[in-house]
């Protein structure tokens, strides 16, 4: 009967580990998606104060255009208060600062609140987790 119960708390503590191996990969994942998700707040919040700083300048003002990744076109700022908006489907549309600041805003709080429903998650998480540790801690130990 003492193998069977050894067998038995063996099965446990595998168990126990396996599932504490697996919310240990779902935390780290959690905290990749919640870095990723501070950096893209970051960068809008950056997108939000150069929009408000080109919108500060005055036309014909020579200004420096992302082409792409670090290489740039000199250009001269015709209209500083509108922007082109890219609304999907190869659509573009002017809008307003204060629009495209609506919109900022908007995906900022959709962002914020992704990233709330990820701090709670691994906050949840860590606390199943540490319940298993525990669990595991005591089935050793006894």
């Amino acid at each position: 009967m003492t193998e069977e119960k050894n067998k038995e708390k063996e099965a446990k503590a595998q168990e126990l580990y396996m599932q504490l191996n697996t919310m240990n990969q779902q935390m780290v994942e959690l905290q990749k998606q919640i870095q990723t998700m501070e950096e893209t707040i970051f960068e809008v919040n950056e997108s939000k104060k150069g929009l408000d700083d080109v919108s500060k300048s005055e036309k014909g003002k020579e200004i420096l255009v992302p082409i792409i990744s670090g290489i740039f076109a000199k250009a001269e700022l015709k209209e500083p208060k509108e922007f082109i908006v890219n609304v999907g489907s190869n659509t573009a549309v002017v809008k307003s600062i204060e629009d495209v600041q609506k919109i900022l805003d908007k995906q900022l709080t959709e962002m914020q609140k992704t990233q709330n429903t990820f701090v709670d998650s691994l906050t949840q998480l860590t606390v199943e987790a540490k319940k298993a540790e525990k669990g595991l801690k005591e089935l050793i130990e006894k």
